[in-house]
């Protein structure tokens, strides 16, 4: 699973079924301990490593983010908030339960 801008960009088109002016969407990295992450935007059954690198992308009242391995920089998950409502995730290629 990839993480860029233009991915971002080209998935919450699809998921919002709309037109997104890219210019519009911010966007940070930052690299947590797993324990400093809010377990309540999480799927359930997820077990994050000590250490993530997430980077995260804000359209409106829209937070897509992806957590990354620290070792590999491989997706672990891809999450998508409403309003701070967990409304969608997928596991990336690198999660193993």
């Amino acid at each position: 699973m990839k993480y860029d801008l233009k991915t971002a960009h080209n998935f919450l088109e699809e998921y919002l079924k709309m037109n997104i002016d890219i210019e519009y969407i911010a966007c940070e990295s930052i690299e947590f301990e797993s324990n400093e992450l809010d377990e309540e935007l999480f799927p359930k059954n997820i077990v994050l490593p000590t250490k993530v690198m997430t980077h995260a992308y804000l359209y409106g009242e829209y937070y897509l983010y992806y957590i990354n391995t620290i070792e590999t920089n491989e997706v672990m998950l891809m999450d998508l908030l409403k309003d701070w409502d967990l409304v969608y995730y997928k596991f990336g290629d690198s999660y193993n339960e």
